[in-house]
């Protein structure tokens, strides 16, 4: 059980927790998509996640990173979840789920034209398609498959939030 935790804006030095979280070049692939470069180039993923058209945001207790994820606008009323990972620690214990629904309300407070959020998940990562069945996401038929095996999903979001 976890008793208190807080989402804040990421920092820098949350980066390099992050990236051990990322155990090989198949899960960077999965995680983020083919565009990156294995070993993860810290500094790299820094200009990616420290944007200021993103909220990039972790989950943490006073000790620990437990999620990070990052949510943009990907077009006039479209968010879309680029980025997002649970330390393996506490994995099995919904935080994917509480961090994307934190994203999807902080989204739609920044972006008030948001209707839809999108994100990616690789069609064999088992845990993550259950999350996004939970949290009630279809699969966006007009998205092919991209390289890295990672299909689209789609919901809109006053209904995901309602």
């Amino acid at each position: 059980m976890i008793s208190s935790w807080t989402l804040r804006h990421i920092v820098r030095e949350d980066l390099d927790t992050i990236i051990g979280w990322i155990p090989s070049e198949a899960a960077l692939k999965c995680w983020a998509g083919s565009g990156w470069a294995w070993p993860i180039d810290a500094d790299a993923l820094w200009a990616q996640v420290d944007l200021e058209e993103s909220l990039p945001l972790v989950m943490a207790t006073d000790h620990d990173v437990m999620a990070f994820g990052q949510i943009l606008q990907q077009e006039p009323g479209m968010l879309h979840v680029s980025l997002l990972v649970v330390n393996p620690e506490f994995r099995g214990r919904r935080l994917g789920e509480r961090i994307c629904l934190a994203l999807f309300k902080r989204g739609m407070s920044h972006w008030m034209d948001a209707s839809h959020v999108t994100l990616d998940v690789c069609r064999d990562d088992k845990a993550a398609l259950a999350m996004t069945r939970r949290l009630g996401f279809k699969e966006q038929e007009d998205v092919q498959e991209d390289t890295a095996g990672r299909i689209r999903l789609i919901h809109e979001l006053p209904e995901l939030l309602g």
